[in-house]
């Protein structure tokens, strides 16, 4: 069975601290069939620079990476509405711009909603963790 394309959504402001580890942590993902999309909420440190190098660094070798700038401040609303928009995957698993997870985090969400989408006998299921 092939696996359905995840979305992994960030959403970013101010992230230059942290959002390199939570990237890595969406690149370690055991699931294979993978987008990573980063919504950058009109940051003004160097969020976005750090965001551009990682892609230039990590990218290319591995999943598709987008980076999305908003230019002005919407809000965590605004920018998971907008990583809505642009996602291309069947699910969306959103991620903060400091998130670490474990490498099996969406192939356990997926399965849970899978699971739950069967015992419901609906797939209008909505994981959140």
């Amino acid at each position: 069975m092939t696996k359905p394309l995840v979305t992994a959504a960030f959403t970013a402001y101010n992230a230059e601290a942290s959002i390199v580890v939570a990237l890595e942590s969406a690149l370690a993902q055991d699931w294979l069939a993978l987008e990573i999309v980063v919504i950058d909420d009109a940051s003004n440190d160097q969020t976005v620079s750090r965001v551009e190098a990682f892609m230039r660094q990590r990218g290319r070798a591995s999943r598709p990476i987008r980076l999305i700038r908003q230019l002005r401040n919407g809000g965590v609303a605004r920018a998971r509405n907008r990583l809505i928009e642009e996602a291309k995957g069947e699910f969306i698993v959103f991620f903060d711009d400091d998130d670490v997870s474990t490498p099996d985090r969406i192939s356990r969400q997926y399965a849970r909603i899978r699971e739950t989408e069967t015992a419901l006998g609906h797939d209008m299921v909505m994981c959140h963790t």
